[in-house]
């Protein structure tokens, strides 16, 4: 099942005029590497493009593309049949820079019903390729030694699912919604005081994340006024994985109000009959960051690694429902300027 991509069909398969495609061998692979896309009849200075593309042994390809607040990587297959190249793209992720922070805003992998864009090569070189889209626009493939200005935990590798991949210190990014076309996102002023830690033997540690969770959740279920909020002792809760799914569960919760001043207010300590437990997709899991599908709202909640600047910053005992988040939101579904449009929007 396709999971919620912008990607757009930008190319026909079929390519028509009087230029005879170049002849080239099923098994070339003088295209392995990394090269720079320009519409440019001459290499950019110092190796310094927008888009990157690398092609891996295998017929596999990665896709590249860097602006000052927009990093998108393309991950797929590729296909030389008689002078025509097609590409298959199956992955996609997105991460948008705010306040010098990069946002993971949206990823998708899809096995079936991939998207396709088909060129034809009209010039080949160890240095230099030219290919031709369906309406005759030509785009040079200029040979260099790295994707510059890239930072590798855009593209690192996706880890297992395991307990211990996840038993870590998270900071919420963003949280994003699927829409048509791509994805609607809110992004969070202070990451470190909205993530959550998952500790080693189902343990947890600091749980903003998880309070929030439990107010809609109790929200939802009408045990709790809309101007309480939601604290938690790590203690009262707990984690476990199975197969690709985090549940949560926590046992005893306390409801409080605040007053102008923000000091708590009528509280009081809810145990309720039956714990409150709700299942979280793993998404996506690096060795940088995470996402989480939240069965009960149909939101991903992005994370990123915890960083050092976070380790000393206090807990804020509030919930994302009251006003953590930007209220700005962004869509992904306008068209971006890819310079060569090789996988437009």
């Amino acid at each position: 099942m396709k999971k919620f991509t912008f990607l757009a069909l930008i190319a026909a398969l079929v390519l028509t005029g009087c230029e005879q495609p170049v002849v080239i061998p099923e098994d070339l692979h003088s295209f392995d590497g990394i090269w720079g896309l320009s519409q440019d009849k001459d290499p950019a200075a110092g190796g310094q493009y927008s888009e990157y593309i690398r092609f891996n042994q295998q017929n596999t390809f990665e896709y590249f593309f860097l602006s000052d607040a927009t990093y998108t990587y393309h991950r797929g297959t590729y296909k030389i049949n008689q002078g025509n190249v097609t590409f298959t793209y199956k992955g996609l992720r997105r991460f948008d820079v705010v306040e010098k922070i990069a946002r993971y805003t949206n990823d998708y992998y899809v096995e079936d019903s991939p998207d396709q864009a088909a060129f034809t090569i009209a010039e080949l070189g160890s240095d230099r390729m030219t290919f031709k889209t369906a309406n005759k626009q030509r785009v040079y493939f200029y040979k260099v030694e790295a994707v510059k200005g890239w930072k590798e935990e855009f593209s690192a590798p996706e880890l297992e699912v395991t307990e211990a991949n996840l038993a870590r210190q998270w900071d919420q990014l963003d949280f994003f919604q699927a829409v048509v076309g791509g994805t609607t996102w809110w992004y969070f002023y202070e990451p470190e005081k909205q993530g959550i830690t998952l500790l080693a033997d189902g343990a947890m540690g600091q749980c903003p994340f998880w309070e929030s969770r439990i107010l809609e959740n109790r929200l939802a279920a009408g045990t709790m006024l809309t101007d309480e909020r939601v604290a938690v002792d790590p203690e009262d809760c707990s984690w476990s994985l199975s197969k690709d799914s985090v549940f949560m569960t926590c046992t005893k919760y306390v409801a409080y109000k605040t007053d102008a001043n923000g000091n708590r207010t009528d509280e009081r300590t809810v145990t309720p009959q039956e714990p409150v437990r709700i299942k979280f997709v793993v998404q996506v899991l690096t060795d940088y960051y995470c996402i989480l599908y939240n069965t009960e709202t149909q939101l991903f909640h992005a994370f990123g690694k915890h960083t050092e600047k976070a380790s000393s910053a206090p807990i804020r005992r509030q919930n994302e429902s009251f006003g953590t988040f930007s209220e700005k939101r962004f869509a992904n579904s306008k068209n971006f300027d890819y310079i060569c449009g090789l996988f437009e929007n």
